[in-house]
C-alpha cells in the first residue's frame, strides 16, 4: 500500500500547490480514491500525511478541506521563514567548508543557467525552475549542523511555495520572467565571503520582495 500513499500524496501535493485543488475546496475521500484508482486506505493516509504540510485542514468529524490562503497568512509564513532561515544561514557560514562552497558554487551554476537558457512560461517550466531554486536554498542552508531546524524550513519552505506558485500561475500571461539568480548570488558571494551581517540581511530583504510581489497578487 506503501507506494499507493505515495502516488497519492504527490498527486494531491501538486494539485493544491498548482490551484487543481481550490483553497477551502472539501476533499471527499471517496471520490479522491475512485479518481486516482485506488482503495479508501491510501487516500486516507496521503490526506494525513498532507496535514503536516498544512496544504488541508481536518475538519472534526467533517473530513478535510483544501487550506485557505490570505495576505495575513502569507505574510506570517513569510516573517517566519525568514526568521529560521537567517539562523540556518548564520549556523552555515560559522560551519562551512570547502565542500559546503563547493556544493554552493555548483547548485548556483544550475540556477544561473536555467534562468539565462529557459524561458520560466508554461507551468512545467517553472517545475523545472522550483527543482534548481530548492537545490540552490538547501545548498545554502546545508551547513547549519541542526537537523531539527532544516525540517522546520522544509515545511515552511513548502507553505511558501504554494503563494509563490499560485502567483506565478495568475500572471503566465504577462510571460513573467524570474531572475532569483542575480540576487542569490548576492547572497552567496557574502556568505562565502563568510559576512553573516550582510548575507542575512540580503536574505531578508529577497523575503521582502516576495511578500510584496504576491501581496499585490492577493490584493
Amino acid at each position: 500500500m506503501g507506494s499507493y500513499v505515495e502516488d497519492v500524496y504527490q498527486a494531491l501535493y501538486e494539485q493544491i500547490l498548482d490551484g487543481t485543488l481550490k483553497p477551502g475546496e472539501k476533499l471527499h475521500i471517496a471520490k479522491l480514491a475512485e479518481m486516482f484508482g485506488v482503495g479508501l486506505s491510501p487516500v486516507r493516509e496521503a490526506l494525513s500525511r498532507l496535514i503536516g504540510t498544512h496544504f488541508i485542514t481536518a475538519l472534526s468529524q467533517r473530513g478535510f478541506i483544501v487550506t485557505s490562503l490570505s495576505l495575513d497568512d502569507m505574510q506570517d509564513i513569510y516573517a517566519t521563514r525568514t526568521y529560521i532561515e537567517k539562523i540556518a544561514l548564520a549556523l552555515s557560514i560559522e560551519n562551512g567548508n570547502a565542500d559546503w562552497e563547493a556544493n554552493l558554487l555548483a547548485a548556483y551554476h544550475r540556477l544561473s543557467q536555467v534562468e539565462k537558457k529557459t524561458a520560466v512560461d508554461t507551468i512545467e517550466a517553472y517545475k523545472n525552475w522550483e527543482k534548481y531554486h530548492r537545490d540552490f536554498n538547501k545548498a545554502l542552508i546545508a551547513a547549519c549542523g541542526l537537523k531539527h531546524l532544516l525540517l522546520m524550513q522544509e515545511n515552511i519552505y513548502q507553505q511558501t511555495e504554494r503563494y509563490r506558485r499560485l502567483w506565478f500561475l495568475a500572471g503566465l500571461k504577462e510571460d513573467k520572467i524570474l531572475k532569483f539568480s542575480i540576487k542569490q548570488k548576492a547572497i552567496m558571494d557574502a556568505a562565502i565571503d563568510h559576512n553573516i551581517q550582510k548575507a542575512t540581511h540580503l536574505l531578508e530583504e529577497h523575503f521582502e520582495s516576495a511578500k510584496k510581489h504576491i501581496s499585490e497578487f492577493l490584493q
